[in-house]
């Protein structure tokens, strides 16, 4: 039988723990009133802060792919040497 835990609100925990906040309407209208005045450095903030994301994004891809090669080839060694053990045990 399946447990469910009793939530306040629709959102799911990982919705909850969200490490970025939306931008409210007041800060939308204060990053307006900076374009005219500083719109090179704004896009050049933009632009640094997509580079970061597409890094952190890559680098927790290749984390998850050796993670994901790592359980794979010892998977196969355990069934390996588990064959090998009940052959010797039937011989």
């Amino acid at each position: 039988m399946r447990r469910t835990i009793p939530r306040n609100n629709y959102n799911s925990f990982y919705e909850r723990r969200v490490i970025f906040t939306i931008i409210t309407d007041k800060e939308m209208k204060e990053i307006e009133q900076l374009i005219p005045e500083h719109k090179e450095s704004l896009v050049a903030y933009g632009a640094y802060m997509y580079r970061c994301g597409v890094f952190t994004g890559a680098a927790y891809l290749a984390i998850g792919v050796g993670l994901g090669f790592i359980i794979h080839v010892s998977r196969v060694i355990y069934k390996d040497r588990k064959s090998k053990k009940n052959k010797g045990k039937e011989s």
